[in-house]
């Protein structure tokens, strides 16, 4: 560990130079000798040490460490990456295209100072609003006490101490196929003396991502579940109570329209192929829930046998809505 340093900020970032620019530039006022920041560059056509040293003279007067990775390892693992290079007792993973408040820094540090034996602050955001803050103890109490999975899943809200969480590093890695690698270090880490804080203070604007930086609809929602199978959550017998605190992210109508019109378009579509992709998403989503929930994926999946009708259909809807053209539905799982 650092002698000195209280907290690490880690960005993971790839080929967001802007962003990053942006990100950095907000930040670079409220650092002292207690924070280190920590660039984590995921192979970016440029190399961002260079691209912030040239545009931010002043970032060379920080405790600042650049990692460039030899190749491009996936988003998700370069998040768990923060975790692996984190040197200090707590540690703050930062979106590139998140922008901390003016006072986030100190936000943390009262946090830190006055909770030493919570291991995990959640914050508030624009994704959810919490009315008041509360704690709870033990990988149970966590569960109970998850208010809004989704501000769970965003990873520019959550702080971490680190000794606490780095032995079960194993897991987040493990589970990479989750998309929640930081949420499964967590679920793995706490026992019954554990402590977390939810906050309702917010320390970060969340940086809504463009149609263009979407993460695979279909990869997410084949992995979204699996957490449920986490050892942790099997011994304490939690995988139903997650999974229904989960819902909170289950698709609305539109998405599952998406998601249908997702696997119908483009060359690659394949009846089979789609079917079993959309019966293993959906067995994974509503395993827990009522019966009168779980058949509503059959009228769904009936649809994927007409999918020029579905595409149609989700053309008409869309320019309805939006009034804006469809335009063929690009998926990394799919396309790439």
């Amino acid at each position: 560990m650092d002698n000195e340093v209280l907290l690490t900020i880690a960005i993971p970032t790839y080929n967001r130079k802007e962003f990053l620019i942006n990100n950095v530039t907000h930040l670079l006022p409220q650092l002292n000798e207690k924070v280190k920041l920590l660039i984590i560059d995921n192979h970016s056509d440029e190399i961002m040490q260079d691209v912030l040293y040239e545009t931010i003279p002043d970032i060379k007067k920080i405790n600042i460490e650049f990692i460039r990775n030899r190749i491009n390892i996936g988003g998700d693992a370069n998040i768990v990456r923060c975790f692996e290079y984190c040197t200090s007792p707590y540690l703050w993973i930062l979106g590139d295209d998140d922008i901390p408040i003016l006072d986030a820094v100190n936000k943390i540090f009262n946090h830190i100072i006055l909770y030493p034996e919570v291991m995990f602050f959640n914050f508030s955001s624009e994704i959810y609003f919490r009315n008041k803050s509360f704690r709870s103890k033990g990988l149970t109490g966590f569960v109970d006490g998850i208010d809004d999975y989704s501000n769970l899943l965003f990873i520019s809200c959550n702080v971490y101490k680190v000794p606490e969480v780095i032995i079960n590093l194993r897991f987040a890695y493990h589970y990479i196929y989750s998309c929640a690698s930081q949420i499964v270090i967590i679920l793995q880490s706490l026992d019954e003396r554990s402590e977390t804080y939810f906050s309702a203070e917010q320390i970060v604007n969340w940086g809504k991502p463009s149609p263009d930086r979407q993460w695979s609809h279909v990869l997410q929602s084949l992995g979204y579940y699996s957490i449920i199978e986490l050892p942790s959550i099997v011994k304490h017998g939690l995988s139903k109570k997650l999974a229904l605190k989960m819902k909170m992210y289950s698709p609305s109508v539109k998405q599952m329209f998406r998601l249908i019109a997702t696997l119908s378009d483009g060359p690659s579509y394949n009846t089979l192929t789609s079917i079993y992709l959309f019966d293993q998403i959906m067995f994974r989503r509503f395993y827990f829930h009522p019966f009168y929930i779980r058949i509503l994926r059959y009228p769904f999946r009936f649809l994927l046998l007409f999918p020029f009708a579905i595409l149609y259909f989700y053309r008409y809807v869309t320019y309805f809505f939006t009034r804006r053209e469809y335009r063929c539905i690009k998926d990394v799982y799919l396309d790439d």
